[in-house]
């Protein structure tokens, strides 16, 4: 008798956990049905709709003890990149990029798109000019995908290719919603937005930040099949204004090249300085590419060859702006040495990739 009560104590226990376990997935899946892209969508349109101009400037600091630190001969060396972005109301827009290690400027590159749609990107270069004469520019059409500019902390919320922040993008990129996934204990709904016909992005959107992505994955599709890229993730939305939420600090999260980035100064919807869209003029010595005209070479008289850096064609600039792009033409005359020309020619590549993408 006590054997029989024992066993049906024993089932009844077996029994409330299967009844436990089944209530708990339910309930997960029930949460994950909660919101439906539907609301998802009318939720980022109203964070974009907020936006009529902004600027933002942001620090990326780089892992000095990254295995393409090393690769690279500058393992332990401090690696900064200070980027400003803009983009007016009339669809101007201004990138400034500054790469320092331990302190010191290597390369420094500015990027203008006029409200013409005309983009002028130069490359300024110590060890040939003085900073602030540009010794590589780039005159070119400003359309679509017109730079393969890395923003960093808008991985995910910005689709270059689209050149459109994320709602925008879904109006015309297929998109699905696949249940949850968790973040520190946190079931976020999991959105994947097919970006083109060879790739998609994997995103977890948090519901406490207005659905922005919290984090970001390209995957790429490939005949082996999905190819998984680096995880780009916000670990701090900042409430710059009731009920609107923005990426403040975060970090990418790979085996090669890992680094954090953190939000420096943000001005929105606030007066733009004109100057920041001022079309960029070459000066004696620039070696000027003109996809406009034709030009091709250096404007007047050619620079005399420094010592430390000779320069024949264009260099890769930083973050991969399109100053890269003008060295397709003719061998690069010298390669710095060091991090950063690892991190241009890595963009310079991602910018050829999508360029080769199109035209197939």
């Amino acid at each position: 008798m006590q054997g029989a009560r024992t066993t049906g104590m024993k089932y009844a226990v077996r029994a409330m956990l299967i009844i436990c376990m089944v209530g708990s997935t339910a309930i997960k899946q029930a949460a994950a049905q909660d919101v439906t892209l539907d609301e998802i969508r009318a939720r980022l349109d109203a964070w974009e709709e907020s936006i009529a101009q902004f600027r933002v400037v942001w620090e990326t600091t780089y892992d000095p003890e990254a295995k393409l630190a090393h690769e690279s001969g500058v393992g332990g060396v401090q690696i900064i990149a200070r980027n400003d972005w803009a983009r007016s109301a009339r669809g101007e827009e201004h990138w400034h990029d500054v790469g320092r290690y331990d302190g010191e400027v290597h390369l420094r590159s500015l990027h203008v798109r006029t409200a013409e749609a005309i983009a002028y990107s130069a490359l300024y270069d110590p060890g040939v000019s003085v900073v602030e004469r540009p010794s590589q520019l780039r005159i070119g059409p400003g359309g679509e995908g017109w730079t393969s500019m890395n923003r960093r902390p808008f991985i995910g919320l910005w689709m270059t290719r689209q050149d459109a922040w994320l709602p925008s993008a879904l109006q015309e990129l297929p998109a699905r919603l696949e249940g949850t996934v968790e973040w520190e204990g946190r079931e976020l709904p999991f959105l994947i937005v097919e970006t083109d016909p060879t790739g998609e992005m994997e995103l977890a959107l948090d519901p406490e930040a207005g659905y922005l992505p919290r984090t970001a994955r390209a995957v790429a599709l490939t005949e082996e099949g999905r190819r998984l890229g680096a995880t780009f993730e916000t670990t701090e939305f900042r409430e710059v204004k009731p009920g609107f939420f923005f990426p403040w600090r975060g970090r990418e999260i790979n085996d090669y090249h890992p680094c954090t980035w953190e939000i420096i100064e943000l001005q929105l919807n606030e007066p733009l300085d004109p100057d920041l869209f001022k079309k960029i003029e070459p000066v004696e010595g620039t070696f000027v590419e003109n996809m406009l005209t034709g030009e091709f070479g250096h404007h007047g008289k050619k620079p005399e060859r420094a010592a430390a850096a000779q320069i024949d064609a264009p260099q890769v600039a930083p973050e991969g702006p399109p100053a890269a792009a003008i060295a397709s033409r003719t061998p690069l005359g010298v390669i710095l040495a060091g991090i950063g020309v690892l991190l241009l020619a890595a963009a310079w590549w991602m910018q050829k990739s999508r360029s080769g993408a199109k035209a197939s």
